[in-house]
């Protein structure tokens, strides 16, 4: 699985950002318990092995090398391995001490039957409209919301590549 990070929106100030990759090895021991090893990477080394036409190639790659070595050190019957890509701002703006993680927007999503919640930390009250049980966020209203539902009916699929459709979102405290 290789996943790419979505560009901070520039709220003032000028803004770079610093790619990092990582190789996450999850071990499985006897009685299924997991593990993960996680290594940061070059980004050189994490493009090679994701654009590696098979098995035989990635096992080649100096990625391939390095998660071979980590089988060889293991008895653990089985192991999975992803790489991802994380990008962070160089130059992050300051936030107040009362912007918290815990007030969130929650999102309720459905993708095959299944429904499926996410929720954003922090969020901006001017970023979305509420509905008038003061709990409702409102999807279509032409604000910031809005936008998102549309980015993530078009974009986002789940674990299996079936389509996700935002169905409904709230005020967490």
């Amino acid at each position: 699985m290789f996943t790419i990070g979505v560009t901070p929106i520039n709220q003032g100030g000028s803004m770079a950002e610093i790619a990092r990759y990582i190789l996450s090895i999850t071990v499985i021991d006897g009685v299924n318990r997991e593990s993960v090893i996680q290594y940061y990477v070059k980004a050189v080394d994490a493009k090679a092995y994701m654009a590696a036409a098979d098995t035989a190639a990635r096992n080649a790659t100096n990625l391939g090398v390095l998660i071979n070595d980590v089988e060889a050190l293991t008895l653990a019957g089985t192991m999975k391995w992803a790489i991802s890509g994380e990008f962070l701002q160089d130059d992050p703006r300051p936030i107040a001490d009362d912007v918290l993680r815990g007030n969130k927007l929650l999102f309720h999503l459905a993708s095959g039957g299944r429904g499926l919640i996410t929720t954003i930390p922090a969020r901006d009250p001017a970023a979305y409209t509420q509905d008038a049980d003061s709990l409702s966020i409102g999807l279509a209203a032409g604000d910031a919301v809005a936008t998102w539902v549309t980015q993530v009916n078009t974009y986002v699929v789940d674990a299996f590549g079936n389509s996700v459709v935002v169905t409904g979102g709230e005020i967490v405290d």
